[in-house]
């Protein structure tokens, strides 16, 4: 059995999902150094970055990085969501 080329719609908008991706990491690197240099504790990681959320919220309550975090990850989600139904659909349909 041969594996199935994507569409260049699924293709497009996987190319699209990229973009709030590599945003959403980008924000999240600047939540985390907000975070670290307000806190004497436990510092957070890119791997424990969601641990600070509260913390970050405490001391900067007007920052949009927190929105943008979730925007950006909520985008690439859906994002990523339709091309799968592109290419299921794709899959589905071809002869």
């Amino acid at each position: 059995m041969g594996t199935i080329p994507m569409r260049t719609s699924a293709v497009i908008i996987f190319s699209f999902a990229l973009v709030p991706y590599i945003l959403s990491w980008k924000y999240i690197l600047q939540f985390i150094r907000d975070v670290n240099s307000r806190t004497t504790g436990d510092k957070v990681s890119v791997w424990t970055w969601y641990k600070g959320w509260r913390i970050h919220g405490q001391f900067f309550p007007m920052s949009s990085v927190r929105r943008n975090i979730v925007s950006c990850i909520a985008l690439t989600v859906g994002l990523g969501l339709i091309a799968f139904c592109v290419g299921a659909r794709n899959l589905y349909l071809q002869p």
